[in-house]
């Protein structure tokens, strides 16, 4: 009876989360008092006049009745067939929906400030597009997240399949399906030395950089993305509310950092299966244990962060036998059962 309860997949419900708020204001200033949200058609009575209707308010949990001339039921044939009888004619699912949930920044795609929801029909694909942006802090085309929904014929197997609606989704965005990205979240303050990645990335023959994270040297790392002639290259995506998915869409996760004491965005990237490439400082080598869990180069050498790039850039079998590596000690080391175990043998040895 309710979409919140009703489906397991989750991302299927976003738009309505995020979303049905927005739309509930905006149709309640178009017509005040007259449009209701949170409602279900529970049962019907028709006469030579028209229709009574009975209206369930899910939150309330009570019923109203509501006098109309004419009811329209437009929930794919779940609803008014039963209640009066009648089988439902035609095709109940018109389409298969496959949707993606994407933190990316899309401004330069969507340009019009105007537009909420877009449809886009790709010819590359053969599919419709629906782009929905989900904010958080920044909605419309500057929205960090999206939902992405590609709507399939019936009949067509590619919805069920995650690498084929990941390549329809990128051939539809005109992303190279062989982009290799190199990717950052953290502070952009300067002892994360932000500035000597995105020096290196221009030297290194990747793709794209992505950077997550707001501080004061944004503005500063923008412009030098610029004056390298990179703009187009470097995303700067702001606060990520779910950095666990942005870190495993890298190929490569880079630290470039002056000053660190134990970087848990490395033990992330390593959890989530992506090789990594750190500035050896502070106790950045009790995790990236060099050629072997990663890659460490000397904090400030840009050449050498240039060569790691360009080392993992051309070697697939080298990143996928340091993500496999580094999953296994960050496994064995780092989460919270092997903290908690190792600090239960450090007090039961101190205590002996």
């Amino acid at each position: 009876e309710n979409w919140r309860a009703a489906s397991a997949w989750h991302q299927l419900n976003l738009p309505q989360i995020r979303l049905e708020p927005i739309l509930k204001d905006h149709a309640e200033e178009l017509a005040p008092g007259r449009i209701r949200f949170g409602h279900e058609l529970t049962a019907l009575e028709r006469d030579a006049e028209g229709v009574t209707a009975t209206i369930r308010d899910l939150d309330a949990g009570s019923d109203s009745t509501v006098r109309c001339r004419y009811l329209i039921g437009a929930d794919g044939g779940r609803t008014v067939p039963g209640l009066v009888g009648i089988s439902h004619v035609g095709l109940g699912v018109v389409t298969q929906t496959a949707t993606m949930h994407v933190s990316a920044d899309f401004s330069q795609l969507a340009q019009d400030d105007d537009v909420l929801l877009r449809w886009l029909v790709s010819p590359q694909t053969g599919v419709s597009v629906v782009m929905v942006p989900m904010g958080p802090e920044r909605w419309g085309r500057h929205s960090e997240e999206w939902v992405i929904h590609l709507n399939y014929p019936v009949d067509d197997p590619s919805a069920q399949s995650d690498a084929k609606v990941e390549a329809d989704v990128r051939a539809s965005l005109g992303i190279p399906s062989t982009a290799f990205v190199v990717g950052y979240l953290g502070r952009l303050s300067y002892e994360k030395k932000v500035c000597d990645l995105i020096s290196a990335f221009s030297g290194s023959n990747a793709d794209y950089l992505l950077i997550g994270g707001w501080g004061i040297e944004e503005e500063r790392l923008r412009a030098q993305a610029r004056e390298l002639g990179i703009a187009d290259r470097v995303e700067f995506t702001g606060w990520l509310h779910d950095a666990r998915r942005a870190i495993a869409s890298f190929d490569v996760f880079a630290l470039a950092s002056r000053d660190e004491a134990f970087p848990l965005t490395i033990v992330e990237a390593m959890l989530g299966g992506t090789p990594v490439v750190a500035s050896d400082v502070g106790s950045v080598a009790e995790a990236v244990i060099d050629s072997e869990t990663g890659l460490l180069v000397p904090s400030g050498d840009v050449p050498a962060l240039v060569d790691a790039l360009r080392r993992l850039l051309g070697d697939g079998e080298l990143r996928d036998r340091l993500a496999t590596a580094a999953h296994a000690h960050a496994l064995q080391h780092f989460t919270d059962t092997a903290m908690a175990d190792g600090y239960d043998r450090l007090w039961r040895s101190i205590l002996r």
